[in-house]
């Protein structure tokens, strides 16, 4: 398969990807089965000092070791974000913060 196919068909299945899931969801898959499952192989808008910045409410946070936090009687507010520190060819260096 040739490259430009290959990159056509990442690019649709991480856009089902993006808009079919909850955050909630997406986040808790690509740590189950593994950030590389989800990752385009080089996304063009990624450039140093570049970030987003995820705010979701919760009743529970699930962790990747099985435990989980419930909140009595309220949410929690979860901030998921990243910011990018460098870009040298295909890999970019991230700071990636949860709280």
């Amino acid at each position: 398969m040739n490259r430009k196919i290959r990159n056509l068909i990442y690019i649709f299945f991480y856009f089902l990807y993006c808009c079919s899931m909850p955050f909630q969801l997406r986040l808790w898959l690509a740590v189950f089965l593994g950030w590389d499952m989800f990752r385009l192989k080089f996304l063009l808008w990624l450039e140093k000092g570049k970030y987003a910045k995820y705010i979701f409410k919760s009743e529970s946070i699930y962790f990747t070791n099985g435990t989980s936090l419930y909140i009595d009687g309220g949410k929690a507010t979860a901030i998921f974000g990243w910011e990018c520190l460098s870009v040298e060819n295909n890999v970019a260096e991230l700071n990636i913060t949860f709280t």
